[in-house]
């Protein structure tokens, strides 16, 4: 609807969720936008609404509208910890519900957040991110929702790629923790040593969600593990995915596979993916979806060329650490707050 700069409306119209106090009260002007705008950087930051039922949901208009007139947003809980502080003073003063004292469009577009370069990423996250340790939780149940041909693949590119040998920051980190596992030098874990090690790391985690983690890490049922088995679980792929080497790696890599032909067959496929065990056969898991995957070729079915194989591994915008909550206890490790910046 629009309006002049010195124009009071009184129709409510717009997004439930949008709606600023004075919307909602039918009395306003352009100052609305600027609180929906503070609604979306909100919700792009954090992945949910700043207003929401006292459930935690947003179920009708009047309860979202409660919670708009009476609560103060969430600005505490993950992810926020992890936000620049520039960004949390940006999306709270674009938040003020009094019109009159939050913040203008043009003093928005100045604001050292928007005018700073190269301090944090696209969303607004600091570029360093927290500590494995602390991320160590999100980044197992993370690779728990892959599939389990993606879960194969990945756990071969490690090898195929030299992944561990490359001095890297990220990866440096993840070989850091595994030698810090295998105490021994014997190159393997006990996996009963590994579970009291991360039941007693400071997570917030339910029993259903310890055996689910428990059965990711040992789904064979052995009682022991080789550390380098754990690294696909710990890499955070979406980082090392976006280094300008990746496309390099993926090409070698499917070379590699399809002995220099320009497709990967079926046969081939299931070959590198299942395990000797049981005979050479693959899970009914497994097997669905090699065949889910290699069937939905059209003509070319039963193989995959270089674009399909490099969109098995490709990572998705919902799978930044970012999205997932860490569980780590309010203090971790005895310190400060895991992940703090003043």
């Amino acid at each position: 609807m629009a309006s002049t700069p010195h124009q009071r409306l009184a129709e409510r119209c717009g997004t439930v969720s949008f709606l600023a106090p004075e919307v909602i009260k039918q009395d306003y002007a352009h100052e609305c936008d600027v609180w929906g705008v503070g609604v979306m950087a909100y919700l792009l930051l954090t992945g949910r609404y700043p207003f929401r039922d006292e459930e935690g949901q947003q179920q009708t208009a009047k309860e979202v509208w409660r919670a708009v007139l009476y609560e103060e947003p969430d600005f505490e809980t993950d992810p926020w910890p992890r936000i620049s502080g520039e960004a949390k003073d940006l999306v709270s003063s674009l938040l003020v519900k009094d019109p009159s004292g939050r913040i203008s469009a043009r003093e928005a577009l100045s604001h050292p957040w928007l005018a700073a370069e190269g301090e944090r990423d696209a969303g607004g996250l600091l570029e360093d991110e927290p500590a494995l340790e602390e991320s160590l939780v999100c980044r197992l149940q993370r690779f728990g929702l892959y599939s389990k041909l993606k879960q194969a693949l990945l756990q071969k590119a490690v090898v195929h790629m030299n992944l561990l040998e490359r001095q890297d920051e990220e990866v440096k980190s993840v070989t850091s923790f595994l030698d810090s596992l295998d105490y021994s030098k014997s190159g393997t874990v006990r996996v009963d040593d590994l579970v009291w090690m991360l039941s007693s790391g400071g997570y917030d985690l339910e029993t259903e969600e310890w055996t689910q983690i428990c059965e990711q890490i040992d789904a064979d049922s052995h009682d022991t593990l080789r550390v380098r088995d754990l690294a696909p679980m710990l890499v955070d792929w979406p980082k090392v995915q976006g280094k300008d080497t990746w496309r390099a790696w993926v090409e070698d890599m499917f070379s590699s596979i399809s002995k220099t032909c320009d497709v990967i067959t079926l046969d081939r496929l299931a070959e590198l993916v299942c395990e000797p065990d049981l005979d050479g056969a693959c899970s009914l898991e497994m097997v669905d979806e090699i065949a889910r995957v290699l069937g939905s070729g059209g003509d070319k079915a039963g193989r995959i060329d270089l674009e399909e194989f490099a969109n098995l591994l490709e990572a998705r915008d919902s799978e930044l650490l970012s999205y997932y909550d860490s569980r780590v206890e309010t203090y971790y490790g005895g310190g400060d707050a895991a992940g703090v910046e003043d």
